[in-house]
């Protein structure tokens, strides 16, 4: 298409969406991509500009990154309870928002689908200690498949980090990327273990996995001492 790609104030998209741009332009036009994101990424501008070469865009939404969009707030779904939402369409682009309450709020911006057909699903309920079932659009369950895997990344992430201290920022990426390795090497190794047929009480689990990694890279080049004859 002739708008591919057009050049957007970097005011307008910001730091994230110039990111974003950047990379969505390595993808070919017209082969009716999509993306996922979270909310740091997620603006306006962005997914209507990833329109004009035929990418789709789907990631949730910080508030203050939707103007004009005047959904129900927070209070008012959780009182109508779990599985209430609100949405609003943005005419010129065909934009939806969605707004779903579980536990807390959540805001979805799709360029591809809206809230229909809603779902029933089961839930926890704390209060009850029994499962329930919920309202879910239908966007929530498209989102929660393809973007799951990058949210379950993050929370492995997140344990047994390694704190370093250090005025060079460009290495906490670099220790950021140590710390991905090394996640996928133990899912793969997780893999490996049940084609092996391995039994699960046999597996290492993270910790354990993370520690003999390190003990063998440690030992690696590594000249044994042998001891002194008196």
């Amino acid at each position: 298409m002739a708008c591919a790609f057009q050049s957007v104030a970097r005011a307008e998209l910001g730091l994230s969406g110039d990111v974003a741009m950047k990379l969505a332009s390595m993808l070919p036009e017209g082969q009716n991509y999509k993306i996922y994101t979270d909310n740091y990424f997620t603006c306006i501008p962005l997914v209507v500009q990833l329109l004009c070469p035929g990418i789709h865009y789907m990631g949730t939404a910080r508030q203050v990154r939707l103007p004009n969009c005047n959904l129900a707030e927070e209070k008012s779904l959780k009182k109508s309870g779990r599985g209430s939402f609100d949405f609003g369409v943005e005419g010129n682009h065909n934009i939806c928002a969605v707004k779903w309450f579980d536990n807390r709020a959540v805001t979805l911006v799709p360029s591809f689908a809206g809230p229909e057909p809603v779902q029933k699903i089961k839930c926890w309920d704390k209060a009850t200690k029994t499962y329930i079932e919920v309202e879910r659009p239908y966007i929530l369950g498209t989102y929660n498949k393809f973007m799951g895997g990058v949210d379950l990344l993050y929370s492995f992430a997140a344990k047994y980090k390694f704190c370093i201290k250090s005025k060079w920022w460009y290495l906490y990426i670099f220790w950021h990327t140590i710390i991905l390795a090394l996640i996928n090497a133990w899912l793969l190794y997780k893999r490996d273990c049940k084609a092996l047929k391995i039994l699960p009480k046999e597996m290492l689990n993270r910790r354990q996995f993370q520690a003999e990694l390190a003990d063998s890279l440690i030992l690696v080049n590594t000249t044994p001492i042998k001891p002194k004859r008196g």
